[in-house]
């Protein structure tokens, strides 16, 4: 919505000529306008005016106005560049000027990762990447689409699901510029495949890569590194069984952790790699027969989940708190957890992690006593999961929810004969 003074600051005609122009509009009932000059807003009644306003400038002319507000906005209005970079992203591209509109559309992708508007930011880095082609004189151009590519993904992860396809395209074309442009930069999107990998269930494939980025960044002797690549190693032992080498790399990983230097990792992997390693670690303590240690493990990591206050992060952490309150046998805690993890993922758009929830959710319903309620809510999330691609622990859950439904159909069938009448 512009303002009086980018208008003016805009379009430098006499101040009593764009009043009498601005009046005039206002008259005619063309527009909306909030406020009193130079403090007022102006707006369109209706899009369809703005366009054919629009439509009715030469193309030419369209490019030296997108072009003098967009100046007008990079120098004079830098709170505006801040808060509302896809503005003079937009403008930058209707003027044609590339290179200044994919470095906007880029900024914009940034600031909508920190508004945690996960959507809009998936939006701004393709429209950065579909850009690129139109420039190929870009300097640094391959590092720069690598750079697009990584923060892309990461999004994905969070919008579409790690198995999606998407993801792993960004992923792919991520590696290959990798190689590119030489070894030390090959780490996130080697990172990136093997979270698909193993989401799709290719738990062996995922682990070769696990062990690809634990050489490298022990090579590169970078702490940042090496912490997600023992996260990485330490969920897939899990899921291979090997519960004692998983705890080790779990535990080195929270011991590499530090609040302050790690805090971008949960946007750039999709999780706090503290939450994540603990979230597991409740599994792995139970598993291995220790349930109050498990549940110290959980208490800690809520807590830290709502340090982070990273809506995928704390997602990751109600469920795993559902999952360890419902084998404790607190159906109802597991019961609420599962259903704020929906709540709290489907506000961000959060697809697989709240495909994931429903099942927790259907989980704790079945073991409530109402199976037709959690079969129902459990189907719904094995369908939203299998849509993106995810595969990894659908038998699990099935597993679970048909061993639980027979045992309640066989509790249901010995009462009815206990309780007939004997001839």
């Amino acid at each position: 919505m512009p303002t009086y003074q980018l208008l003016r600051a805009a379009h430098p005609i006499a101040e009593s000529d764009l009043q009498q122009a601005l009046d005039v509009l206002s008259n005619a009932e063309l527009l909306y306008v909030r406020g009193i000059a130079p403090d007022a807003t102006y707006q369109f009644k209706h899009a369809l005016i703005r366009d054919a306003a629009y439509e009715a400038l030469l193309k030419s002319r369209r490019r030296q106005l997108h072009l003098a507000v967009a100046r007008t906005i990079a120098e004079e209005f830098p709170s505006l560049v801040e808060t509302r970079p896809e503005v003079l992203a937009r403008h930058w591209t209707e003027a044609g000027e590339i290179a200044s509109a994919i470095a906007a559309w880029r900024t914009a992708g940034d600031h909508a990762v920190k508004r945690l508007a996960y959507r809009e930011a998936e939006q701004h880095f393709r429209t950065a990447l579909e850009h690129l082609p139109a420039a190929p004189e870009l300097a640094e151009r391959d590092a720069l689409e690598l750079n697009l590519q990584l923060a892309l993904g990461g999004v994905l992860l969070l919008t579409r699901g790690n198995a999606s396809p998407e993801m792993e395209r960004a992923y792919i074309r991520a590696r290959q510029l990798s190689e590119h442009l030489g070894a030390a930069s090959q780490f996130p999107a080697l990172f990136g495949l093997r979270s698909i990998y193993l989401v799709r269930g290719e738990i062996a494939r995922a682990h070769e890569l696990g062990e690809q980025l634990l050489s490298q960044a022990q090579r590169e002797n970078d702490a940042g590194h090496l912490l997600e690549a023992h996260l990485a190693q330490g969920n897939t032992f899990s899921l291979r069984g090997h519960l004692a080498a998983s705890k080790t790399h779990f535990e080195d990983t929270l011991r590499l952790y530090d609040r302050e230097e790690h805090r971008s990792h949960a946007s750039i992997y999709g999780f706090d790699p503290a939450v994540f390693s603990l979230c597991r670690l409740t599994w792995i303590e139970l598993f291995m027969g220790y349930p109050d240690r498990a549940l110290r493990k959980m208490r800690e990591l809520n807590l830290l989940a709502r340090e982070v206050a990273h809506p995928a992060t704390s997602t990751l952490a109600l469920m795993h708190s559902s999952d360890l309150h419902r084998w404790c046998g607190d159906i109802d805690a597991a019961r609420e957890s599962a259903e704020a993890a929906v709540t709290m993922g489907d506000s961000h758009g959060l697809r697989a992690l709240v495909a994931q929830a429903h099942q927790y959710a259907g989980l704790a319903l079945v073991y409530e006593g109402q199976p037709a309620e959690g079969i129902r809510r459990i189907l719904q999330g094995v369908s939203a999961l299998r849509a993106t691609g995810a595969l990894l622990f659908l038998p699990w859950i099935r597993d679970v929810w048909r061993k639980r439904i027979c045992w309640r159909g066989f509790q249901r069938r010995a009462l009815l004969v206990l309780r007939k009448p004997s001839k």
